[in-house]
């Protein structure tokens, strides 16, 4: 996960790249492809002026990935506090959460539950399915849009309480959520975002970017 802010860019190249919207009738999010066909690493740096331009202009788990998608500006983020079970792939690159196939995720804002959240995600396929396969995306402004007003203000007004169980069964371990088997970091973690613990809970309130089922605060 990466948290730049995109710089200005000349505008893209119409000779490199085809741009279109991913969904029928919406901005965004948009499919990038090079005109030129599948790229190595170094096709696809050469092209990284124009697909900044396209960021900057619609938006206002290996090594070659990592070094890709860190070419666009800071280091990516590790996956701390994270909430579903992931394995590290590189620094800052991680698999997708590791569910049993039945199951699945609704749709959510990245990481919404904790104070700095990831500005840009990035997804990446190694081995693609046979069948299926595919990660929903959705525009979350169009979603609020949708949203009854007066819930919208009550969230809004209200903020969002989570709490979380470590290691019952369904949330992760403790050392898994934050990454180090150390209670020392996790206290200073939670210092640092706000977070009120007790081993082995945590409670955290955060502005209501998603709405999700969870308590708000009376």
């Amino acid at each position: 996960m990466d948290q730049r802010i995109f710089d200005p860019s000349p505008a893209a190249s119409p000779e490199t790249l085809a741009v279109q919207p991913l969904l029928p009738g919406a901005d965004l999010p948009l499919l990038v492809t090079s005109k030129d066909g599948a790229l190595d690493d170094d096709g696809w740096r050469n092209l990284l002026p124009d697909i900044r331009a396209v960021v900057r202009e619609r938006l206002h788990g290996d090594a070659s990935f990592r070094a890709f998608a860190e070419s666009f500006g800071r280091p990516l983020l590790d996956y701390d506090f994270g909430s579903t079970p992931r394995s590290a792939v590189d620094k800052g690159v991680d698999t997708s959460t590791e569910y049993p196939a039945h199951q699945s995720i609704p749709l959510h804002n990245e990481q919404a539950y904790i104070l700095q959240w990831p500005q840009t995600i990035w997804f990446h396929c190694v081995t693609a399915a046979t069948t299926g396969g595919a990660t929903p995306i959705a525009d979350s402004r169009l979603v609020a849009r949708r949203i009854n007003p007066a819930i919208r203000a009550r969230f809004a007004a209200k903020r969002l309480m989570y709490v979380r169980n470590y290691g019952n069964g369904l949330e992760l371990p403790w050392q898994r959520a934050f990454n180090t088997d150390d209670p020392a970091e996790v206290e200073r973690f939670c210092r640092a975002n706000a977070i009120a613990w007790e081993w082995t809970r945590t409670a955290s309130c955060a502005p209501a970017r998603s709405v999700r089922r969870w308590p708000a605060i009376p």
